[in-house]
């Protein structure tokens, strides 16, 4: 009765959180005992989320966010799919003029 009462006083939100997260399934990629993120992966993942590596433009504070884009857990229903080509339609790096601009 004590854990109901306990239940019954958590917001709804919090409990879809909770059971977001446990739906959460490890990525197929990182599966295999092998399987490692290579220098490759985080500086192609650095490029498609727009993280600069160049140590000029100050970005590299947000190198372990590619990092850990790469070793996140899928949420629920999620397939991991290869992808080469940037994204269509992402936003241009700021201080980027419009395309084909000097």
């Amino acid at each position: 009765a004590a854990v109901a009462a306990a239940a019954a006083s958590v917001p709804v939100a919090a409990w879809d959180g909770v059971k977001a997260c446990m739906q959460m399934t490890a990525r197929p990629s990182l599966l295999a005992p092998s399987a490692l993120v290579t220098p490759q992966q985080v500086r192609a993942m650095a490029e498609r989320l727009g993280v600069s590596l160049r140590r000029a433009d100050g970005e590299l504070f947000l190198l372990p966010v590619a990092i850990e884009a790469l070793n996140a857990p899928l949420p629920a229903f999620w397939v991991e799919e290869a992808v080469d080509a940037p994204l269509e339609g992402a936003a241009p790096r700021a201080g980027a003029g419009p395309a084909g601009a000097a």
